[in-house]
């Protein structure tokens, strides 16, 4: 009977190994280990802490395994909080799959940020790149200029100066990007 414990032990520890869960990874630290930043001085670079300390707080502080669930930022312009807000939705597409939402305060800004720093981080981060499906223009399972699918979920790029878009979506998790353009009234609503 020995034999036989020995064989099943190697077999539950196989399966274990397969069917485990990821270990838990902080978005900061995803960020550090995957992201390419799209942009600026360090385009096409592995994404650096140390060039902006203070955004592994704001990303970590909302990652999936935090009790919070909100985080506003004051600060001045380009000091890297759009590619934190790029950073924490990646690690949630990569770790903790969901149906995401990143709103922005015009469609041409919309446009501009898929094309400018979204799509070149998915084409650059491998552990994206692999996740998301490309971009198609008349699949439904193919991703589209305001809709990245992946397995368990989905990114929604959101006009945030337009109720019907952010009515109309349920969503796990939302990122408002330059909110301080977003319009006070929404159509009264």
């Amino acid at each position: 009977m020995i034999p036989f414990a020995n064989a099943f032990a190697v077999v539950a520890a196989s399966l274990c190994a397969v069917f485990a869960p990821p270990e838990p990874l902080v978005p900061s630290e995803w960020m550090a280990e995957h992201l390419i930043v799209p942009d600026g001085p360090r385009a096409g670079g592995r994404w650096d802490a140390g060039l902006t300390p203070y955004v592994a707080e704001i990303v970590d502080v909302l990652g999936p395994e935090s009790p919070h669930n909100m985080v506003a930022v004051r600060k001045s312009a380009q000091t890297g909080i759009s590619v934190a807000g790029i950073g924490l939705v990646a690690s949630y597409i990569d770790r903790a799959p969901a149906r995401i939402g990143y709103a922005l305060p015009t469609i041409d800004l919309l446009q501009e940020f898929n094309r400018e720093k979204l799509t070149p981080t998915i084409e650059q981060t491998e552990a994206l790149a692999a996740r998301i499906n490309p971009q198609t223009s008349r699949s439904a399972t193919g991703s589209t200029t305001v809709s990245k699918k992946f397995a368990g979920g989905s990114l929604v790029l959101l006009n945030a100066n337009s109720a019907a878009d952010l009515r109309s979506k349920t969503l796990k998790i939302g990122v408002g990007d330059e909110v301080d353009q977003w319009a006070d009234d929404l159509e009264g609503q």
